[in-house]
C-alpha cells in the first residue's frame, strides 16, 4: 500500500464499501435462504401431522417415534434459520445508536424471559447497571442471549444469576455470572463461533446466540469473553465505551 495520505484514505474507503456490500449480500442471502428453506418444511410438517391424524390409534410404536423425531428435527431447523437471520441482522448493524439504560433493558429481558425464570427457578439479582451507547434492540439480544444461555445450560443446584456493570477506565464492563455447569476452558473460543455450543445441544438452543452476542458487541468497539471451570458456574463479560460523564 502507498505511503500517500490520500491513495491510503481512499483505499480505506473502498474497503469500508465492499465490507458493506458484502454485509448486505449476506443479510439478503440469509433471508432468501430462510424464507425458501421454510416453505418446503411447513410442508413437510403438515404432511407429517396430517399422516399421524389419519393414522390415529393405528399406528405401532416406531412409527410414532419417527414421526416425533421428524416434527422434532423441522422444529430445530425452523429455529436454525431464524437463527441465522437474526445473526445476519446483528453483522449489518446499521442501526441508529441511542442513549440505553441497562437498567430498563435487564427488566425487559426479564419479561421476555418470564417463563424461562418461572421453569427454571432461576433467581436473578443485579448490582449497578450504568447507561451505554448503542444499538438497544440489539444489546437487548446480548443480555437475552446471556441469560437464557445460564438457564439453559443450569446445573442440578438452584440456579441463581447475577447481572452488573462497572466503570474500568474508557469502558464499562458489564457481566452475567451464574452457578451453572460452567465451560471448559479449552472451548472459551470455539463457543462463539456460529452454530458451536459449549454442551451437548438442548431442543431450543440453536448455537447462534452467542455469536450474536460478539457481533453485536465488536460492532458497538467493544470485547466480550467468559472465565469459567467446569462444575463451577460461568461469567460472560462484554464491554461496552464509557459515556461522558459516566462513573
Amino acid at each position: 500500500m502507498s505511503d500517500d495520505p490520500r491513495l491510503i484514505r481512499e483505499e480505506v474507503e473502498r474497503l469500508s464499501d465492499r465490507l458493506r456490500l458484502l454485509s448486505e449480500e449476506f443479510q439478503n442471502f440469509a433471508y432468501v435462504v430462510s424464507h425458501d428453506l421454510k416453505e418446503p418444511l411447513r410442508s413437510l410438517n403438515n404432511s407429517v401431522q396430517l399422516l399421524e391424524r389419519l393414522c390415529g390409534d393405528g399406528l405401532e410404536p416406531k412409527a410414532r417415534q419417527c414421526i416425533r423425531f421428524a416434527t422434532e428435527a423441522t422444529t430445530r431447523l425452523y429455529r436454525l434459520l431464524d437463527g441465522l437471520v437474526a445473526y445476519s441482522s446483528a453483522a449489518r448493524g446499521a442501526e441508529v445508536r441511542e442513549d440505553v439504560s441497562f437498567e430498563a433493558l435487564l427488566r425487559d429481558v426479564l419479561s421476555a424471559s418470564r417463563l424461562a425464570i418461572s421453569e427454571s427457578g432461576a433467581v436473578v439479582t443485579q448490582g449497578k447497571l450504568p447507561q451505554a451507547h448503542g444499538v438497544r434492540a440489539q444489546l437487548f439480544q446480548v443480555l437475552y442471549h446471556l441469560l437464557n444461555n445460564a438457564i439453559r445450560y443450569r446445573s442440578e443446584r438452584p440456579l441463581v444469576i447475577y447481572v452488573e456493570g462497572k466503570k474500568a477506565g474508557s469502558e464499562i464492563r458489564f457481566s452475567v455470572a451464574d452457578n451453572g455447569q460452567g465451560i471448559d476452558p479449552k472451548q472459551f473460543d470455539r463457543i462463539f463461533g456460529i452454530f458451536q455450543r459449549a454442551a451437548p445441544p438442548s431442543e431450543d438452543a440453536s448455537g447462534i446466540g452467542l455469536a450474536i452476542c460478539r457481533t453485536v458487541i465488536q460492532q458497538h468497539g467493544g470485547r466480550i469473553w467468559v472465565e469459567s471451570e467446569p462444575s463451577q458456574g460461568a461469567t460472560f463479560f462484554f464491554t461496552l465505551p464509557a459515556m461522558e460523564g459516566e462513573t
